[in-house]
């Protein structure tokens, strides 16, 4: 296995949906001969995924499940 360099590293950014209805984005570094899978939580419900990387995702909810979301307007 290599050493990893950031400086040659690449970037990658997908939007995922998780099983419980978050949307987030997952960036990131890969760099050939350094890959491997590295677990991550969904910011939302703590459910486990994984990425193909050399160094841990970054991670940005972009929508949270609806079990999550307060009412912009309660009730009266």
């Amino acid at each position: 296995m290599h050493d990893i360099d950031p400086r040659v590293c690449s970037r990658e950014k997908d939007t995922l949906t998780c099983a419980c209805g978050a949307v987030f984005t997952v960036a990131t570094a890969r760099q050939a001969g350094c890959d491997r899978l590295i677990g991550y939580a969904c910011p939302a419900c703590r459910r486990p995924h994984a990425a193909k990387a050399c160094l841990p995702p970054e991670l940005s909810l972009i929508i949270a499940p609806a079990a999550l979301r307060t009412p912009a307007h309660p009730a009266a």
